[in-house]
């Protein structure tokens, strides 16, 4: 996975207090104490993409606070229960290029602390019931399609819909029909087509991309995989071509399984092969 840049720059003020002045006898003379901020550590947790990250910065007089600024991070929150030691931060990774998260913690112009975490491609599990296929997605490569498509995973629109074009030797299709062959209406406005030629990404075997209609910029919710190599689909010619945004990393034998399944004369298969859910998952062995 090619790994760009996100950075996450915390700036941590340094404050100075007085110390009052004592009773009968004091001089008046006493000197500024100056508080230095420090970091021991900068930790995070889980990350995933459009999903959220917290990290917890440690260290010492950070009870002056904490600015922070997010590129590529939308969302920045400090959660409560920050402490003199502790700091807790909250935001959702938005920008794919690159994949790395940087997060840095400085005071006075002066980096303390800073670390780099690689943020995965994102994944989606489809449960059929016929098994389970894990693909992983390119928001790098095709960051509208990819994110258009998450909004639907974590909508729920996928879940109960069912394969309604199977054609051997092509593609399998779903996304545009609940169980029992009713039509399912778009809950987005149609994108625009990200080609090809312009992403890198080709429809191969085990390609995931988006069907549409005649209009190049009329996807929505409609997906197909490639069951075999259909580089054909990349043209920009007549009839155009078709967004190619991420691959099957597991489950290529249940889509090669659901390719041979009967169907009637229109494509459509005989026995449904239904989505009990698709969901935005954790990271995979490929």
């Amino acid at each position: 996975m090619k790994l760009n840049s996100l950075f996450l720059l915390i700036g941590i003020a340094t404050t100075s207090f007085l110390n009052a002045c004592g009773g009968g006898g004091g001089t008046g003379s006493e000197s500024p104490v100056t508080t230095t901020p420090s970091v021991s550590a900068i930790t995070i947790g889980k990350v995933v993409y459009k999903k959220g990250a917290t990290f917890t910065v440690t260290g010492e007089n950070l009870h002056s606070g904490i600015t922070a600024n997010a590129i590529g991070c939308s969302g920045l929150a400090e959660q409560p229960g920050g402490t003199d030691t502790s700091r807790i931060y909250s935001c959702v990774p938005w920008f794919p290029k690159d994949f790395l998260f940087t997060i840095s913690a400085s005071a006075g112009g002066t980096t303390l602390k800073q670390i780099s975490v690689p943020v995965p491609l994102p994944q989606v599990t489809l449960v059929t019931s016929m098994g389970t296929i894990v693909v992983e997605l390119r928001p790098d490569r095709a960051k509208a399609t990819v994110d258009n498509f998450l909004q639907y995973v974590n909508d729920g629109f996928y879940d109960n819909t069912i394969f309604h074009r199977v054609v051997s030797g092509f593609v399998v299709q779903g996304g545009g029909y609940s169980v029992g062959q009713t039509t399912l209406k778009p809950t987005r406005d149609p994108i625009i087509l990200e080609a090809p030629s312009t992403t890198g990404l080709s429809n191969i075997q085990g390609a995931i991309a988006m069907a549409r209609t005649t209009g190049l910029n009329s996807a929505t919710s409609q997906f197909f995989i490639d069951t075999v190599d259909n580089r054909a689909l990349d043209s920009n010619a007549d009839p155009g071509a078709y967004a190619v945004f991420g691959s099957v990393i597991q489950g290529m034998d249940i889509v090669k399984a659901i390719e041979i399944i009967a169907v009637d004369s229109s494509s459509w298969p005989t026995t449904e092969v239904i989505v009990t859910s698709a969901k935005q998952t954790d990271t995979v062995n490929k």
